[in-house]
Parts: C-alpha cells; structure tokens; sequence
C-alpha cells in the first residue's frame, strides 16, 4: 500500500500519516510514500519515498486511518510512532550543557493562536539562559515547507543576537550544516534532547515524538476540546505532556519543570 500525505500541514503528517506508514512497515504492507519535500527523514524506514508537494495546505486531508486528528482518542489498531529518538542519536549536536529547545510561531489573528511575543521570550530565555544551551526554533519560511501562513518580524532574532548571544538559533545551523535539511537538523537535534516548549500546532506534536518533557503553550485550538494533550499526545513516544493556557501559566510552568532546581 503507498501511503498519500496529500499535501496535508505538517501536524496531520505526523499523527496521521507517519505511523500508519510505520505500522504497514511493520507488517510488510507499505509499498512507498507520498509526501512533501524535506520529509525522507519521517520515513526513514523506505527507501521508497517519493517527494512530489511543494506545499503544504490547512484544507488538504490524507486519505489514512485517523485523517482527523481533533478526536478524544485515536484509532491506535493500525498505528505505530517510529521512534525518531532511538534512530537519529547521535554525538553531533551535544553541548556541555543539557539542551532546552524553544519552539516559536507568530501569527496575526487566524485560527491559530499568536506565538510568543519578544517580550515573552525574553523572560523565558533570562531563566534558563545560565542552566541550559538553548535552541531558538522558529525556522524561516524559506528553509521549510510551509503552508499559507505569513511569516511576522516579532524582533527575535536580533533579539538572540544582541542580549542572548550563546542562544542558537536553528536557521543559523541550517546555513553551518548546509548538508542537512531543515527537517533531518530538527530531529538530530531533538533526539539528544530531553527538554522542550513547544506551540500549539506542528511543533507541539513534533516535540512530543522525542521523550523527555513537552511543555505546550496553548490558549485556543481544537486540541483544546477534545483534550488530545493530555489524553494521547504521549503515546507519540512515552514523552511527559503539560499544557499552558496563558502567558502567565506558561512562565510558572517553564520554571516548575525546567528550573535548576525542578
């Protein structure tokens, strides 16, 4: 069987389309994939990965088990997470000190909610800046593929460059590692990782594939109703889930679970 992601946003791909790749390969069923550029690395189990979408689209839905994703419980029968963290460990992106990734998006208005203002991150940054080797991930349109989203100037990358100067900025280890796709930088990344703050959306379930802690900053969205956080977004990996619905609960949080001394 050839798994189709149709162009789907990425967080579909990941809940939808990924593990039910991964169960007809363990069952000797997955004929090839689908899907869009820079995603060879979520299939990593083919060799027969075909890379046909340029984009992708909030209004595109793979024909796969769980094709909607805002549900109480998914259907786990034909569903198996590839364990990203076990496959691309590795000795290349390890600091002296633990790693803390900081996932980001800003967006005005829509569906989705506004990520973290500059304001915000530089709060979050100033607590953990001394304790960990923090990864600034809001990565620029041009290194993803991305859907009809605007990309917004919120200051945050100067804001790295002038007052948190040791913070690293995932779009400047895609131009040092030019040899590595955005996607394939990520999970290497993430793999050696064990602490995350991720945003509503992609990279809440991305984050969530990799163990550890994932602390999700959300205030709307329809993972919200269903209560998909806290009911099976860690059977993606076995990873901790906390949820924050406010600015304020996510700075309490981010401290209880991350502090040096949490």
């Amino acid at each position: 069987m050839i798994v189709d992601a149709n162009q789907t946003e990425f967080g579909y791909e990941l809940i939808a389309c990924v593990p039910f790749a991964h169960w007809l390969h363990l069952n000797n069923m997955l004929t090839g994939v689908k899907s869009c550029k820079d995603t060879r690395c979520l299939y990593y189990f083919t060799e027969n990965h075909e890379e046909i979408y340029s984009s992708r689209s909030e209004f595109k839905k793979p024909n796969v088990p769980n094709g909607n994703i805002h549900v109480p419980m998914l259907d786990l029968s034909r569903w198996s997470p590839p364990s990203f963290k076990d496959y691309y460990k590795n000795d290349k992106f390890v600091w002296d000190k633990p790693t803390l990734v900081i996932c980001n998006k800003f967006k005005n208005g829509g569906r989705n909610p506004i990520g973290l203002s500059h304001e915000v991150l530089s709060e979050l940054f100033s607590y953990f800046y001394d304790d960990y080797q923090i990864i600034y991930n809001r990565p620029l349109h041009k290194n993803i593929t991305h859907d009809e989203s605007p990309q917004v100037d919120i200051g945050d990358y100067d804001l790295i460059k002038n007052d948190f100067p040791e913070i690293i900025d995932i779009n400047k280890l895609y131009v040092e590692y030019s040899n590595l796709t955005c996607n394939m930088l990520q999970v290497m990344i993430m793999a050696n990782c064990e602490n995350f703050i991720s945003m509503q959306g992609g990279s809440s379930i991305f984050c969530s594939y990799f163990g550890g802690t994932n602390l999700i900053y959300a205030y709307e969205g329809s993972e919200l109703g269903c209560g998909s956080y806290h009911n099976w977004y860690n059977k993606l990996s076995g990873a901790k889930i906390y949820h924050s619905s406010t600015i304020d609960d996510l700075k309490r949080d981010s401290l209880r679970l991350f502090g040096k001394h949490s």
